[in-house]
């Protein structure tokens, strides 16, 4: 299986794993919403090309930004 298709794999898994997730609360609304979101998706791209410690590093700060991130914890459990 070629790298473009692990990654294409991974990304879907994400997306189907994020939609299916429902917490019943509120989505958080804070100054660090935009950012988390932002570092979630460098972690992502930081997992997909084998950096693994700078991919967790940035969704550990992202969790920080927001700790309601599914999309976030998502990966993490995949990385």
């Amino acid at each position: 299986m070629s790298g473009y298709c692990k990654a294409s794999l991974l990304v879907g898994a994400i997306v189907i794993l994020t939609a299916c997730t429902s917490t019943g609360t509120r989505e958080y609304i804070g100054p660090d919403a935009k950012a988390a979101e932002l570092n979630m998706q460098l972690g992502l791209s930081y997992l997909q090309s084998g950096d693994y410690k700078i991919a967790m590093d940035k969704l550990d700060k992202a969790l920080k930004q927001n700790p309601n991130l599914p999309s976030a914890h998502n990966t993490i459990a995949l990385l």
